[in-house]
This record gives C-alpha cells, structure tokens and sequence, in this order.
C-alpha cells in the first residue's frame, strides 16, 4: 500500500470514530465506578496509550471492560489494537462487539475502518451506506467519498466529498475536492475556484 493510501486509511478510522489517540475515554458516570480500583486502570491504560504501548494499554481496557460491561472500554480496546496493527485481533473484537451491541454505530464505523485496511472496499462501502441511512453526517458522507477515491471511482468521490461540505464547510472537504479535481479528474480551473 503506498504511504499516501496508508495516511488516508488511519485518517478515515480517525474521522470516521471521531477518535484521538489522546482523547480521555467517556466514563458513564463520572465519580460512579463499576468495580474497585477501576478508575486506577483506567490511569495505567492511558499511560501505555501515552507512551505508544498500544497492546498493553488494548488489554488493560479489556480487562476494564470484563469487570464493567461497559462498551466504551471495548471500543477503546478495539482502538488501541488499531494503533498496534493487529486486524486479526481486531476483527475477532468486532465480530464479538456486533454481536453484542448490533445498534452501537461505533462499532460498524470501526468495521469500516477495517474493511478499508483490507482493502475490502466494498464491504465498506455497503456498511457506509446503511450508516448514512441511519444518520446522514459529513464524515459519513467524506468516508464514502474516501472509499470511492481508493476504488479510483472519482466523480462519485467528488459527489460525496461536495455533500459533506455542504452540510459542514470544513476545510478538509475542501482540500479532498480541490485535490480530486486537479489531480484526478483533469479539472484545473475548477478546483482553483475552492481554493
């Protein structure tokens, strides 16, 4: 995979989950724990988060998640095995978290994310679809367009990346236009106008 697929596939997964490596992850109820000494793990998960530990922070937020039930820490789980690149590991979680929680969103935006990593594009573009049924959101709308440039489809890429700018007028669909249009679809004067 080239660096530039590689780059997009991790910003997809981010965008799409709307993660950051240093986001604290949501407690239900703030000072309210599941188990003794919960909140202690939660300190050390974040800590090898901190520094780059991805595997050891994924099975400190496994273990938060057996004592707690509480999927938040699964999800946060199947984020760090994102950061470690382990996809077996990965779709082994998922196929346990959707089964679980088959109306947690989350989880299938992280399917997608994998699917896009194995290059599976059209088992994510179906998932993308039935999302946007559900909830029609720009980084919904920007994923589509993302799994349609790396199917080289680009005037369906451009018909998504125009739609999330149109319900959020974030630069970066901007960038994905202009970029798309210039680059890909020999439409110069067109993409210097966004710009």
């Amino acid at each position: 995979m080239s660096r530039y697929n590689a780059t997009l596939v991790i910003l997809i997964i981010l965008l799409f989950t709307g993660c950051s490596y240093k986001q604290i992850p949501a407690v239900v109820q703030i000072g309210k724990k599941s188990f003794d000494k919960e909140d202690i793990l939660i300190l050390h998960a974040l800590e090898y988060r901190r520094n780059n530990k991805y595997k050891k922070a994924g099975k400190v937020f496994e273990t938060l998640y057996k004592k707690s039930q509480k999927s938040i820490y699964l999800t946060q789980e199947i984020k760090m095995y994102f950061a470690a690149k382990d996809y077996k590991k990965i779709s082994v979680l998922l196929k346990n978290a959707i089964n679980k929680y088959p109306d947690n969103l989350e989880f299938k935006k992280l399917l997608v994310g994998l699917y896009i990593q194995k290059k599976k594009y059209k088992n994510a573009e179906k998932i993308s679809l039935e999302l946007l049924k559900n909830s029609r959101t720009s980084q919904t709308l920007s994923v589509l367009g993302d799994i349609y440039m790396l199917e080289k489809s680009y005037n369906l890429a451009l018909k998504y990346y125009q739609s999330a700018f149109k319900l959020d007028n974030s630069s970066s669909y901007l960038i994905n236009m202009a970029n798309l249009l210039y680059k890909y679809l020999d439409r110069k004067e067109e993409a210097l106008s966004y710009l």
